[in-house]
This record gives structure tokens, C-alpha cells and sequence, in this order.
């Protein structure tokens, strides 16, 4: 019998369904790996260890901006086993939608590793306040000081009792 995620089957649906997901606005994003495999690398005293995956993370969030002119990204983090990116949609007439930028984020990752390392689904939580700008921000930063903390850290996640 296969283990299930129970949280990955139980989760509600995110997406507001009046807001336009190209309309200009800052969003949080997190994605996280398949059974919260770590092949992005690993966290030593604190600080954040890029596998050669990892590396390929990385450098896709850096393109972003490049291949979507009208996107912002603002700041981001790779952990050993999720990705979070706080980016802008700047441009309400030629900005991409969210799901369209992370589908080609994950894709290009993927060809990197030469297989599908993601779950289906990503998080994305629009921010509206410049106070939920700054705390995110500062919680990407911090991140991986804090990977023992993290939900997605192994010994938080529901499969680490099996």
C-alpha cells in the first residue's frame, strides 16, 4: 500500500476566484518536491547548500525575469526540498499569470534534473499589505536558519512517522 500525503489530498482550494492571476499584484509563492524529496541540497549551520538540482533552481529563478519582462522577483530561496519566491506581476496588460510562470519555473527545472521532481500543485497567496510584504520577505530570508522549524522540514512532515 502506497503512503499518501493526507495534507496534499485534503487541501482547499486557494485561488480567489473573483481575482484576475495576471493582474498586477505581489504574490508568495511556494513549490514544494514530490514527497518532499531534499534533492535541492542541504541546510549545514544554518546556511542553505545547493545539490547541482539545487544549483538548476536557482539559476531558473534568476531567468524568470528575462523570459517574463513584466515580472518582478523580488526575493527567493531554494530549501532542500521546496522553493518559495516572492515576486510582482508589474504590467496589467502584458503580465503572464502566475500559474503560467511557475509551469515553465518547474518544466525547465525538471528538464534540468531530466525527470518530474514537483508536486502537481504549487501555493500562491497574493499580499496586500506592505506589512505582509516586509514579514514574508524577512521569512524568506530566514528560512533556512530556520529548517528544523519549517513545516516542510522531514521531521514535521505526516510520512516521517512511517
Amino acid at each position: 500500500m502506497a503512503l499518501v500525503d493526507k495534507d496534499l489530498h485534503d487541501r482547499k482550494p486557494n485561488r480567489l476566484k473573483e481575482h484576475d492571476y495576471r493582474a498586477n499584484s505581489a504574490y508568495f509563492i511556494t513549490i514544494i518536491t514530490k514527497q518532499r524529496a531534499e534533492v535541492f541540497g542541504r541546510i549545514e549551520k544554518g546556511t542553505m547548500v545547493l545539490s547541482s538540482i539545487g544549483e538548476a533552481a536557482a539559476s531558473c529563478i534568476d531567468k524568470i525575469e528575462s523570459i517574463y519582462p513584466s515580472v518582478l522577483v523580488e526575493t527567493s530561496v531554494v530549501m532542500p526540498n521546496h522553493v518559495h519566491i516572492l515576486m510582482h506581476l508589474l504590467d496589467d496588460m502584458e503580465n503572464p499569470s502566475i500559474q503560467r510562470v511557475i509551469q515553465q519555473f518547474k518544466g525547465a527545472v525538471s528538464k534540468q534534473a531530466k525527470y518530474s521532481l514537483w508536486q502537481d500543485r504549487f501555493d500562491d497567496r497574493l499580499v496586500f499589505t506592505a506589512e505582509a510584504y516586509r514579514t514574508i520577505r524577512l521569512y524568506i530570508k530566514a528560512n533556512p536558519a530556520k529548517w528544523t522549524e519549517d513545516r516542510f522540514h522531514p521531521a514535521k512532515s505526516p510520512l516521517a512517522k512511517y
